[in-house]
């Protein structure tokens, strides 16, 4: 019987990377085994550097123009928007069975954020949830993130 393939999703608010660690093999090489790398420096933005800083106007009869301030924060909007790239384009893979079981790794308030906006096939494909920004680590030192990883894997 074929082992599944698993795909390993790193991601936090301004990148994302995945990865097919199908084999425990891959892991030593895993920089081999790219699959796809998302690069959204909209993630370090600010809210203010990311929209209008004044709030919006609108008029009612007999009383002067009045603020209007949206409920979601500019920041908020643009990290979903990221997350549903990031679930379309895993959508569309698992769709075309390019895997099977999904790894998640992300800082935790994004990791919701994608847990929201994941579609169902997306949701149903995820075997572990990892609460933890490796980004950096994976920057900076690549042999000990994948030591990591293999102790949470094994």
């Amino acid at each position: 019987m074929k082992k599944a393939t698993t795909w390993l999703l790193i991601a936090n608010t301004n990148s994302a990377l995945i990865y097919d660690i199908s084999s425990h093999e891959h892991l030593p090489k895993l920089k081999d085994h790219l699959v796809k790398a998302f690069d959204f420096p909209e993630g370090k933005l600010k809210s203010s550097e990311l929209g209008n800083d004044e709030p919006g106007r609108y008029h009612t009869m007999g009383a002067p123009g009045s603020a209007y301030s949206p409920d979601t924060n500019p920041h908020q909007v643009e990290l979903e928007r990221f997350s549903r790239l990031i679930g379309d384009y895993l959508l569309a893979e698992n769709l075309a069975h390019h895997y099977e079981q999904l790894i998640v790794c992300a800082e935790p308030h994004f990791l919701g954020i994608l847990d929201t906006h994941f579609p169902k096939h997306v949701k149903d494909s995820v075997k572990i949830k990892i609460n933890k920004d490796y980004i950096p680590m994976i920057h900076n030192s690549f042999n000990e993130f994948v030591e990591r990883l293999r102790e949470n894997l094994l």
